[in-house]
């Protein structure tokens, strides 16, 4: 039986009753348990209480989800079961091949703050700072309206493509849909966000291809940053 969980956490229903009306729980994996961000084998330190945002969906994970389940994740955490499958997320739209000079150091496009994330997050409010910081003609971090006002129309892509480096912090959940959309854009996706399991690692040196650092450690890359300049 197919259940698709993301449309009832974010509608906060927790589907135990009918999970407990299954006949054939005791038959082992036999349902299948869809997710659409942080799945709910464990709970995450960026997990929010009902009481901080009563809208987030994933407020605690589900007491009857066990080891009869598997769950589809669109993130790779250590917390995931042996039988568990995580999908690499996918660009979300379709990536065009480029021939453009990549006059631009780091970038990031996007919300620079997401509702309800507690300050010391980096998007709850570290990325502003980071911004105020290094924020030049080569490095540009801002909202699509501020990165426009800046550079004049551009796309998200278009502006990956300029890039040599994409800046791909953490939001909700532990992934970036940037870090695949940055590689496909030929831009190297510098990575921030702990806990993730980086996808096909036996077989791939993702030290070849983007730089990772842990979240705390975001205004550790001044260093970094001055040796590219």
């Amino acid at each position: 039986m197919p259940l698709f969980t993301a449309g009832l956490q974010f509608a906060n229903v927790d589907p135990e009753l009918a999970i407990n009306h299954c006949a054939y729980l005791h038959r082992g994996n036999h349902i299948l348990v869809s997710t659409g961000d942080v799945g709910q084998r464990a709970e995450s330190k960026h997990e929010m209480t009902h009481e901080a945002n009563p809208y987030r969906a994933y407020d605690k994970k589900y007491k009857w989800m066990d080891d009869r389940f598997i769950l589809i994740a669109l993130e790779s955490l250590p917390t995931l079961r042996k039988q568990d499958i995580a999908i690499l997320p996918y660009q979300t739209q379709p990536v065009k091949e480029q021939f453009v000079e990549r006059d631009i150091l780091l970038s990031f496009m996007g919300n620079m703050t997401q509702l309800h994330l507690p300050p010391e997050h980096i998007r709850g409010g570290r990325l502003l700072e980071f911004k105020s910081r290094f924020e030049s003609d080569k490095i540009i971090i801002g909202s699509p309206y501020d990165v426009r006002k800046k550079l004049g129309e551009l796309s998200y892509h278009d502006l990956m493509a300029r890039s040599v480096f994409t800046l791909c912090p953490a939001g909700y959940g532990r992934w970036s849909f940037r870090f695949v959309e940055a590689l496909l854009n030929g831009s190297i996706p510098i990575l921030l966000s702990d806990e993730y399991v980086l996808p096909f690692s036996n077989r791939i040196d993702w030290n070849k291809y983007c730089y990772v650092a842990e979240e705390r450690h975001l205004f550790g890359l001044t260093d970094f940053i001055h040796r590219l300049h």
